[in-house]
């Protein structure tokens, strides 16, 4: 084989390399979409849920798919909404607000109460989506995302209603100054 062959060659396989590179790089900005059932709703956003996947497993002769699912708590990321345990009554009052408001948008007010769990649902609607965007979890361990409810944004519903607004991952301003709490 020629000199001239083998660099053209290199070239290629340099080319199909970067390209292949671009691709994973694109590929981990997307968002991706999973099955999610809510069990739990904490506060006004964060959700505590089973994330579902299908795996396909490939044997000799032979592919299937398998569901994975996983339990864990769901940070509503682009939204903050006020604490449960906040340092006012306005903004533990608001914090209660936002929480009813996720128990409804998830239909979880028409559902059954656990005895003895405060904030434990089950929720009719049989599954919603969760996105993951970017960083998959915040300082806490929780997965980042939104939450699909038929279609529509959890985060931006919170947001529209005044029960919570858009957070960046920057400092949190307070919900007790006056003007601060909706």
């Amino acid at each position: 084989m020629s000199a001239r062959r083998i660099a053209a060659l290199r070239l290629l396989a340099l080319a199909f390399g970067a390209s292949l590179l671009l691709l994973a790089f694109a590929l981990a900005a997307r968002a991706e979409v999973y099955r999610f059932e809510p069990v739990a709703v904490i506060d006004g956003d964060t959700v505590r849920g089973k994330i579902c996947w299908w795996a396909e497993i490939r044997l000799p002769g032979q592919r299937m798919s398998v569901p994975f699912c996983v339990e864990e708590n769901v940070r509503v990321s682009g939204v903050d909404t006020p604490e449960l345990h906040g340092k006012c009554d306005a903004e533990r009052d608001a914090a209660k607000r936002a929480r009813a408001f996720v128990l409804g948008a998830l239909d979880g007010l028409a559902g059954d109460r656990v005895p003895g769990a405060e904030f434990v649902v089950r929720f009719p609607r049989e599954a919603v989506l969760v996105t993951r965007e970017g960083a998959e979890r915040d300082k806490y361990g929780r997965a980042l995302g939104d939450v699909l409810v038929q279609g529509a944004s959890l985060r931006q519903a919170l947001i529209d209603t005044g029960n919570g607004r858009a957070y960046d991952g920057g400092a949190r301003h307070g919900w007790c100054s006056p003007g601060g709490v909706s």
